[in-house]
């Protein structure tokens, strides 16, 4: 019989090679004899760290969890296991128990790099912008070499409006020999006036630079910046041709099918409710004030407009919603879900307490928190119904300028109209009907404010956001907001020529 020192030696060295086979990339070979010494050791914990990293690393993170978690629950005491289970459950979305192990393992190794990197990515993932734009900035303090910090960074503080710090971040990038088409692509976002380098030749660099990016995913992104670039030096015939060329190559008429017909029924649903119920008010809660509308209408610049009102949150796109549907199902015993549509009306009590206990939290003191998430019509009768002091702004915008902007936005996920002038046309044309429909249902919960408006009496517009949330007004001078508008008008002739109606599927 084997002596148990030499067991524990030969998995060991067992052990060694599988994490030099993890190293070299050699997967099949790591987990195999990962997978072997588990069989006789299942509680090796050193094992099954290796053989969740193999599984990360080849993109099977919900492969991954199980080795992980189970090698934290035998060891929570490992600042590096905690690690790693936290970026397999960001990479899986399951940012709550991410952010409670990110907290352990900050505990134990306080100030780490990488630890406030996952914690800003939580952040991010919540799309509280601040509080990642927080963890980004103590990382790099502790170590400024982290380029994908620097990104992040940039990322946040665009959403956050501070795009002059932004554009600067980036241009440092650039510099440095950081930035890849990911980093550049986020200058698409920002005034074109604020860079100070040669976008174009920064570009060619990287178009030539072997990268983990796809070729088709490098020809769309390299072809929006392009576009970008043409059209704030105003050569619009080349920024046009740029712009048309990418958004053939992220096209999705299938997907746009399927989600025009989700819109059409939402609106007939609407109309055929006979009741549109209002909770009532609660002087003890925050007021959620919910700036929705098309995508491109000017919903942040808004918001940055209202955060000049006293005692107010900017909640940028967060997720309170979503958030608070979730944590409801999940307590309730249901399927978890994440739209407040699919909620069962029976949950609206349970949701609207698990809602409002993130708002105070967000909140901390404010009496208005500012929230813009994509997609917030869709939500406006049910929060209306289940959530005390709801008020929403809808936002709308010259047709042909909103168009162009949408034309010219690269979206990360979802948008599937977004990459064809005829489906744009259809959803804003069903973005504004559902818009005066919400609007005359709740005449004293909901306004209305066009871009053009706003920005010409920006005084007026937040003097009118004021009174619907019962807030006082700020002293002093209102700031004028940056003019977009006429935006499209060096394209109105190719963008009517290019423009074709859309067939949609009846469902």
């Amino acid at each position: 019989m084997a002596h148990p020192d030499d067991l524990l030696f030969a998995a060991a060295e067992k052990l060694k090679i599988a994490e030099t086979h993890r190293r070299s990339r050699n997967f099949t070979e790591a987990r195999s004899l990962c997978e072997e010494i588990l069989a006789s050791h299942p509680e090796y914990v050193a094992a099954l760290q290796t053989l969740g990293l193999v599984l990360a690393e080849q993109n099977d993170h919900a492969g991954a969890l199980a080795p992980l978690s189970k090698a934290v629950m035998l060891c929570p005491v490992d600042w590096k296991l905690l690690t790693a289970l936290s970026a397999t459950n960001l990479k899986l979305r399951n940012t709550s128990a991410a952010m409670i192990h990110l907290d352990l393992a900050s505990k134990l190794n306080p100030g780490d790099p990488h630890i406030l990197l996952l914690q800003s990515e939580a952040h991010r993932q919540e799309r509280d912008y601040e509080a990642a734009a927080v963890a980004l900035r103590r990382c790099l303090a502790a170590d400024p070499t982290i380029g994908e910090a620097k990104r992040l960074l940039a990322d946040c503080l665009g959403h956050m409006g501070e795009s002059r710090e932004a554009a600067a971040l980036l241009g440092q990038m650039v510099s440095e020999g950081k930035a890849g088409i990911t980093a550049l692509s986020l200058l698409i976002d920002l005034p074109y006036r604020l860079i100070d380098f040669d976008v174009l030749a920064a570009l060619d660099k990287i178009e030539s630079r072997t990268t983990s990016v796809s070729p088709e995913r490098m020809r769309y992104l390299a072809a929006f910046v392009r576009a970008w670039i043409f059209d704030g030096r105003a050569n619009h015939a080349e920024a046009w041709d740029q712009l048309v060329l990418a958004n053939s190559l992220k096209r999705r008429a299938g997907e746009y099918a399927a989600d025009a017909a989700n819109r059409d029924r939402l609106l007939a649903t609407a109309r055929s409710l006979h009741e549109y119920p209002v909770q009532a008010g609660d002087p003890g809660l925050p007021v959620s004030l919910f700036i929705t509308g098309p995508s491109r209408a000017g919903k942040t610049t808004l918001e940055r407009l209202v955060g000049l009102l006293p005692d107010t949150r900017r909640g940028y796109e967060n997720g309170i919603v979503e958030k608070a549907v979730r944590e409801t199902t999940q307590l309730s015993g249901t399927i978890t879900r994440r739209a407040i549509n699919l909620l069962p009306p029976s949950l609206d009590g349970a949701f609207a307490e698990r809602y409002t206990k993130s708002l105070l939290q967000k909140t901390q003191g404010a009496r208005l928190l500012t929230v813009t998430h994509p997609g917030g019509l869709k939500d406006v009768i049910r929060l209306s119904a289940a959530v005390p002091n709801c008020r929403f702004v809808f936002m709308r915008r010259r047709r042909d300028d909103l168009a162009f902007r949408i034309f010219q936005k690269n979206y990360l996920e979802g948008n599937a109209y977004a990459y064809d002038l005829g489906s744009i046309g259809e959803y804003i044309d069903w973005a504004f009907e559902y818009i005066e429909f919400l609007h005359s249902r709740y005449p004293r919960t909901t306004l209305i404010v066009d871009y053009e408006d706003m920005i010409e009496n920006p005084g007026s517009t937040l003097a009118s956001v004021a009174a619907l949330c019962d807030v006082a007004l700020p002293q002093g001078n209102i700031p004028r907001p940056g003019d977009d508008r006429d935006c499209s008008r060096p394209y109105l002739d190719r963008m009517r020529a290019l423009a074709s109606p859309v067939r949609k599927v009846e469902g």
